[in-house]
């Protein structure tokens, strides 16, 4: 073998050693001239990807341009019954709710949809009869800035704190709700919101007259809720036409981690009433205890009560309210209990059975 094939001979040895430690031996390191640094070189790294090439790696999804409401995210179903007792009277009440939400979600920023809250009971009358909580038509733009939304059509303006209604009796839920008016639903509005980070503003029309169309005799609506920290919320609301002003405040405070408080003032101007409710969790939020009290002026319906409320939706109540609505014989006239401040216990559940939620 002369010189020259050795050479060769060798280099191919040194080519193949070369090659197989860059495809087996991992990273490779090669020390630079000064000595100072070393580059490491990934052989599964090339000009043309800068980060490593993974076999087989999985299709992330991308999200959809147009996206239609899921089941889950299109209703809502929840039970609600109650049995309420008197000194010498048994009362239960049927109420579940419905709300069905469809919607069209366009590039996960134009949402077009629609809202209906519907509720059969016994509450208002023996007979079973259906109320309309709401019933409207949204549209929304979420930007980098906020929210904008316009809803049309019979809903309430002003965020009541729904959630305080867990801790509620289902019959103080009703009082609150529909004899105190304190969500102050509107029959039929049309009212833009800018929602931010820590407030809400809404203005626009609304009217009392039944019917879908406007008649030109309804009031200018304002609203506002402002977060003051993470524990405090109010808001305020304010109803004006040529010959009338009224006005709705509401403040709801976390005092502590297992303490919060709803205070309502509403109607103003109309027919003021007040509603309050105090919340105690207990440990490891298994259980509440809350106190709920209300009065409306003009000898409007008063009272309060004290109860114990589980999160499976099973609660407790005991109490006294005069001028309950439940009162009412089935003609509308007050019966012997009506006018008087009469002694009540009252035990149910409210418990949302659709979607079902994660414990």
């Amino acid at each position: 073998m002369n010189k020259n094939n050795r050479f060769l001979f060798i280099n191919k040895k040194y080519l193949a050693t070369f090659v197989l430690t860059a495809l087996f031996g991992g990273n490779v390191a090669a020390q630079n001239v000064t000595g100072d640094t070393i580059h490491h070189f990934n052989p599964m790294e090339t000009l043309t990807h800068t980060r490593s090439i993974i076999p087989n790696e999985p299709h992330k999804p991308k999200n959809p341009v147009v996206k239609f409401s899921n089941p889950e995210d299109a209703l809502y179903v929840e039970l609600e019954s109650f049995t309420h007792a008197t000194t010498n009277n048994l009362h239960t009440v049927f109420c579940p709710l419905v709300v069905v939400k469809p919607f069209v979600r366009i590039h996960d920023k134009l949402t077009i949809g629609a809202t209906t809250t519907q509720m059969i009971q016994n509450y208002f009358g023996p007979q079973m009869t259906s109320i309309t909580h709401d019933m409207y038509a949204t549209v929304a733009l979420r930007t980098s800035v906020g929210t904008f939304d316009v809803k049309y059509g019979k809903f309430s303006a002003l965020n009541y704190s729904p959630k305080f209604s867990k801790v509620m009796p289902i019959s103080h839920y009703f009082i609150n709700a529909k004899t105190l008016n304190t969500g102050h639903y509107f029959p039929r509005a049309i009212i833009a919101t800018y929602t931010g980070q820590e407030i809400s503003v809404s203005g626009g029309y609304a009217e009392y007259t039944p019917g879908m169309a406007f008649h030109g005799d309804g009031y200018v609506v304002f609203v506002m809720q402002q977060n003051l920290g993470e524990n405090l919320q109010v808001g305020g609301m304010l109803i004006t036409n040529q010959k009338d002003v009224i006005g709705n405040l509401q403040l709801t405070c976390d005092l502590c981690y297992n303490m919060s408080v709803l205070l309502q003032v509403v109607n103003l101007g109309e027919r003021p009433a007040f509603f309050g409710t105090y919340q105690y969790k207990l440990k490891d939020n298994v259980a509440s205890i809350a106190i709920n009290g209300f009065v409306q002026s003009q000898d409007g319906v008063m009272g309060g009560t004290i109860g114990i409320y589980h999160k499976s939706g099973a609660y407790f109540s005991a109490g006294a309210v005069k001028h309950e609505p439940m009162y009412e014989n089935a003609d509308g006239t007050p019966n012997e209990k009506f006018d008087k401040f009469t002694p009540s216990i009252e035990l149910g559940i409210n418990r949302a059975v659709f979607p079902k939620r994660s414990k």
